[in-house]
């Protein structure tokens, strides 16, 4: 309700490709058409988005060409407007937010004995190895708390119905205040899924219990496509994690 149009431009439909207007039915067009529909889908009204264009004021500025698509008139306006393209766009895709409530992570598959990173409280920053082997040093910090890390601010890049797989992966995370979150990973490196289920400890209090049940009802029956960098972090093992400390 605030676009306000700045500039008109041309209404000659043969110069429309060089705004970008020329339209979504014409090969690797720019164009974006947008529609504003009512709950019950009247459309409410529509536009087509054009090029983004530089605009000469003392501070740099861009701005967008637009056109109504039954008017042959095309505008410059006061702003850039950024549409997003992907339906992921448009939604809240996050998963689970654990953020700094987190006491341990533990990474597993079928017949491996856990890897676990641990902290003693939420204001330490670092992660340690809960069983670090004899003669073994840290290789690198940081994926130690990306392991610590990896239920924070998870966010999903699709999401499908939960069809029954093998889980190559099995990701726990357990929070200071007893919250449980058990993620099972399956797919490959280019494209990875976790199904989260979430518990609690028999000594968490009733509202971390009221939590776990409504994260089940709003995570289950569905599978999270993650990111290759979430994927690669639940699988690491701890040969990526440590080095052998030489006596020389």
């Amino acid at each position: 309700s605030q676009l306000r149009k700045r500039t008109s431009k041309t209404d000659d439909s043969s110069r429309y490709a060089s705004l970008g207007l020329q339209g979504t039915d014409v090969t690797d067009s720019p164009t974006i058409a947008l529609e504003l529909r009512s709950t019950d889908n009247n459309l409410l009204g529509s536009l087509l988005i054009g090029k983004e264009q530089q605009i000469a004021t003392l501070v740099p500025d861009f701005a967008s060409y637009i056109r109504l698509p039954d008017d042959s008139q095309t505008w410059l306006v006061d702003r850039v407007l950024q549409v997003p393209t992907r339906p992921i766009d448009w939604v809240d895709n996050e998963v689970i937010n654990l953020d700094q409530r987190v006491e341990k992570v533990s990474l597993s598959s079928k017949g491996s004995t856990p890897l676990t990173v641990v902290r003693a409280n939420a204001v330490e920053k670092n992660f340690a190895l809960q069983q670090l082997p004899d003669g073994y040093q840290i290789r690198q910090q940081f994926r130690l708390n990306d392991i610590g890390q990896i239920f924070r601010r998870l966010s999903f890049e699709s999401v499908r119905r939960f069809e029954q797989v093998v889980a190559d992966r099995i990701v726990v995370a357990e929070t200071f205040d007893g919250l449980i979150v058990t993620a099972y990973l399956s797919g490959d490196e280019s494209q990875s899924y976790f199904n989260l289920q979430a518990d609690s400890r028999a000594d968490a209090s009733a509202a971390v219990v009221e939590e776990a049940s409504q994260l089940n009802q709003r995570l289950s029956g569905w599978m999270f496509e993650i990111s290759r960098v979430r994927s690669a972090t639940a699988r690491l093992s701890e040969g990526d994690l440590v080095d052998f400390v030489s006596d020389d």
